[in-house]
């Protein structure tokens, strides 16, 4: 058996006005689920609420990162969505729930981007 190891680039996201290099994606999602007592002791399914997903973000946004911190905190501020794209997958509807940014003297900065998406396709080529 031969292991083949490889490297991967940064995969570029446009937020808004600027570009962070991803690193780092995670993608979380949940289903809530509401429960009402039966007269016969059991329980019963009575409402579904599927949640938004939770796109995690996180890598390089290049320069000092005025642009960045001014830029996300318009969009934190925003009550309009807007369409990510990661890779092949499309994220719409998206709200911006947090980010956080850190000079380490580097010429970037280190970011993480935390958005709430509506829904998700698969990009067209």
């Amino acid at each position: 058996m031969n292991t083949v190891l490889t490297t991967r680039e940064a995969a570029p996201v446009s937020i808004g006005a600027v570009t962070l290099y991803c690193e780092e994606f995670k993608a979380q999602a949940a289903t809530a689920f509401h429960e009402e007592a039966t007269v016969s002791g059991g329980s019963e399914i009575t409402n579904r609420l599927r949640r938004r997903t939770r796109l995690t973000l996180s890598g390089r946004v290049y320069g000092r990162g005025e642009t960045f911190v001014l830029a996300m905190n318009g969009m934190i501020n925003s009550v309009g969505t807007f369409n990510i794209d990661y890779g092949r997958i499309r994220f719409t509807g998206c709200l911006l729930q947090g980010f956080s940014a850190e000079d380490k003297g580097e010429d970037y900065i280190s970011a993480q981007v935390t958005l709430l998406a509506g829904g998700s396709e698969l990009k067209e080529a």
